[in-house]
C-alpha cells in the first residue's frame, strides 16, 4: 500500500492537497483536502483505468460548481425544515436557511465549504482530514470538532470513518459524504446502462421542497420498489413519466447493519460493482435529474442529467422534527463515529 501526498491547487489562497493510497491490485483513492472530496476511486479492468466516481480534473470544477460532488457533507447531510427544530428541552433552535426556507447539507457554511485540515496516518495507511465547526461558522449549536478517515484496504474496500466530538452545548451530527457513482466504461455517460438494489422496504414521503412529511410508505410498487436488482435505464423511464423530478431524489430506509449491503450499484455490460454498506438508517438516492450545465467538464462529459447517480449513506434527513427518524442528536464531551464501507467487485 502506498499514501503519497501532492499540491493540488489554492482555494482563497489556501493550499489544497490531494491525496493518493494505492493498493496492490492498482486500485485507486484520491482524496482532496478541500471538503474532503473524493476525487477518484478507481480500478483497473482489462487494463483500462476506471474511475468509478465522476469527478473533475482539477480543483476549479469543485470549487466553482454545486451539486457537492463527492464532498464530505454536514453538520446535517438532507434537509431540516423550516430550517429550526425544538429540542427534548422545549429550546427552539434556528439555523441557516439556504434552499427555500430549509437548512440543506448543514447549511451554505457546511462541512462542504471547508477547507480540512490533513496529514497521512502512516500506521493505519490512511488519510486524515479535521475541521472545528464552531456556532460562530455555521451556525449550528455548539462546537464540532469532526475527523474523517479514508482508508483504501486490498479487499479494493474504500473505509470512510466520519467522528464528531461535541463541546460547549448540545447539537446535531449526521455527516455524509455525497457521492455520485458511474461504474460504466469511459465512453458511458449515463446511468442507464446499471441495474441498482437497495435493502429497503420503506421509504419516506417528501413534500414538493423535498422535506420529509413524517410519512413512511412501503416500497412495494413498481416505481420505488428496488429489492431486486433493477435496471436504471428502465425506470427513470417510469419516474420520467410518473413524478415531476424524472428521476430519483428520495429517502430509503435501511437496516444500518454494517454486515449487509445497503445499496448495490452493477454495470450491467462489464460486471463493475460498488457496493454500499452503512451503520445508519437512511440511503438518499439522486440521479442527477436537474444536472444541466454545459460549464461543467466532468470526466463523463458536459453537465446533463442522469451523469451518475449519487448514494449518500446518512441518517434518515429532518430527524430532529420527525419522532422515530433516529437519534442524531450530540452531547458536550461526546464522541460519535459513524462507518461508510464502498465495496468494488466484479461479478
Amino acid at each position: 500500500m502506498t499514501v503519497t501526498k501532492e499540491e493540488f491547487g489554492h482555494y482563497d489562497g489556501v493550499p489544497i492537497y490531494r491525496y493518493t493510497i494505492e493498493n496492490q491490485h492498482q486500485t485507486r483513492l484520491r482524496i482532496l483536502s478541500y471538503a474532503g472530496i473524493i476525487q477518484e476511486f478507481s480500478v483497473m479492468d482489462a487494463g483500462q483505468r476506471i474511475n468509478l466516481v465522476l469527478s473533475f480534473d482539477d480543483l476549479a470544477g469543485f470549487t466553482e460548481h454545486g451539486y457537492n460532488f463527492n464532498r464530505v457533507i454536514g453538520r446535517h447531510a438532507g434537509r431540516i425544515g423550516g430550517a429550526n427544530w425544538q429540542t427534548s428541552a422545549g429550546k427552539q433552535i434556528t439555523v441557516p436557511a439556504n434552499e427555500n426556507g430549509n437548512s440543506l447539507h448543514g447549511g451554505p457554511n457546511g462541512l462542504g465549504n471547508q477547507v480540512f485540515a490533513s496529514r497521512i496516518d502512516s500506521l493505519n495507511e490512511a488519510v486524515i482530514l479535521s475541521y472545528q465547526a464552531t456556532e460562530a461558522s455555521d451556525g449550528y449549536p455548539g462546537e464540532l470538532n469532526m475527523e474523517v478517515q479514508y482508508q483504501l484496504n486490498n479487499d479494493d474496500q474504500v473505509v470512510i470513518n466520519l467522528s464528531g466530538t461535541q463541546a460547549g452545548v448540545s447539537g446535531i451530527f449526521n455527516p455524509t459524504v455525497h457521492t455520485y457513482f458511474n461504474v460504466s466504461d469511459p465512453i458511458v455517460s449515463d446511468v442507464t446502462q446499471m441495474s441498482l438494489q437497495v435493502a429497503s422496504e420503506a421509504r419516506l414521503v417528501l413534500g414538493a421542497d423535498k422535506v420529509p412529511t413524517g410519512e413512511i410508505v412501503p416500497v412495494g410498487n413498481a416505481l420505488y420498489d428496488f429489492t431486486d436488482l433493477t435496471n436504471l435505464g428502465d425506470r427513470l423511464e417510469n419516474f420520467k413519466a410518473m413524478t415531476t423530478e424524472r428521476g430519483l431524489d428520495d429517502a430509503f430506509i435501511v437496516s444500518g447493519d454494517l454486515s449487509m449491503p445497503a445499496a448495490t450499484l452493477v454495470d450491467d455490460a462489464t460486471g463493475r460493482q460498488v457496493t454500499v454498506y452503512s451503520d445508519r438508517n437512511g440511503i438518499i438516492l439522486y440521479t442527477a435529474n436537474d444536472l444541466n450545465d454545459a460549464t461543467m467538464n466532468l470526466n463523463r462529459g458536459l453537465g446533463h442529467p442522469y451523469e451518475g447517480i449519487a448514494i449518500e449513506a446518512q441518517n434518515l434527513p429532518d430527524a430532529v422534527n420527525h419522532l422515530g427518524f433516529g437519534d442524531i442528536s450530540i452531547e458536550p464531551g461526546e464522541t460519535k463515529t459513524y462507518q461508510i464501507i464502498y465495496q468494488y467487485n466484479h461479478r
